[in-house]
Parts: C-alpha cells; structure tokens; sequence
C-alpha cells in the first residue's frame, strides 16, 4: 500500500512539474512586414557549405510592434544568410546566378520612440531565387522565429517571405514581404 502511495506522490509531482516547466505565452499575434532592401553580395568564401555571404539591411513598416492589426510602424531588418549560384548559359556567355539562400537569419526591430524600450524579433530564414524574363528575381522563402528582445524575449513562431530583387552585380535592392504568426 506505501508503494501505491509513493507511486500517485510521485506521479502527481511529474505533472505538476511539467504543468510549471510548460512555456506559457501571453499572446499570439498574426503579423505582417513589407521592406525595401539593399544587399551585399561578398564571396566566393572557401567555404563548400556557404560559398558566397548575402548581408541585407532595409527599411518598413510592420504591425508587429504596434497594440493593432491595422496599424503599421516603421521597422528596420538587419539579415544574413548564405547564398549559392548556378551557371545561367546566355547568347553573350555564362553569367552566375543566385537560385537559392539558407543558414539565414534576420533581425527586425521597432523603432525606437521617446526613450521607449525597443522590441525586435530574430528569426532563421531560407528560400529559393527564381530569375523572371524581364530580368528581376522572385524570393520565396520561409522564417522561423527564434527569440526577440522586450515583450518577444521568448518568443516564437514562424511564416513566408515573398519578394522581387534587382540584381546589379554584387549589389541587389528589393521589396520583401513577411507574414507569419508569433507566440510571445
């Protein structure tokens, strides 16, 4: 009978414990982000795993950091990722073009108003390059959110990244587009 005893003691301090160990988020919010970008384009590397670097930095707006769905504040993103190219055979030669990005990760964060705290999101990204007749390239990709500062300290989430990039040599300028849903 003791031992039936220890067992339920036992089992109800498990359930409580994992009840208390539990990550418990005060809301979910859906959110959306659209950006223009400027990308370096820097490499090769001697890495076979990431053969050439993309750094981002750009400028938006969100609802993200904002109490309302319909209300959008300006944003910045600071992001990094590696990008791999393939030979493109052309009437002038074969020029290299980038088809695909991953090992990525992205920053966006509020702007900073009156002394206030500023929030921010990071998030790992990967994705794929398709390069249209007229020239310009469509991105479609993934992020997941990993942690964030302020209210996100813990949160987490995920959603898709659609855009257009301009390419010029190792230079790119877009427009992104972010949706997703975070915990926090």
């Amino acid at each position: 009978m003791h031992s039936k005893n220890m067992q339920k003691t036992i089992s109800a301090l498990l359930v409580t414990c994992a009840f208390i160990a539990a990550p418990s988020f005060a809301a979910t919010k859906t959110f959306a982000a659209v950006i223009t970008t400027n990308e370096t384009l820097s490499g090769p590397l001697p890495s076979p795993t990431c053969p050439f670097t993309g750094e981002s930095f750009g400028t938006g707006s969100s609802n993200l950091f904002s109490k309302s769905a319909n209300v959008f504040t300006k944003i910045a993103l600071k992001a990094k990722d590696c990008v791999y190219l393939q030979p493109l055979s052309t009437p002038d030669g074969t020029i290299f073009i980038p088809t695909k990005f991953d090992q990525g990760e992205f920053t966006l964060t509020s702007e900073s108003t009156l002394g206030q705290a500023v929030d921010s999101i990071t998030a790992r990204h990967e994705g794929t390059l398709t390069l249209n007749q007229d020239g310009t390239f469509t991105l479609n990709g993934t992020f997941t959110v990993v942690s964030g500062t302020g209210k996100y300290a813990n949160a987490n989430g995920s959603g898709l990244l659609t855009g257009t990039e301009i390419i010029n040599g190792n230079m790119a300028t877009g427009n992104l587009k972010a949706v997703g849903r975070i915990n926090y």
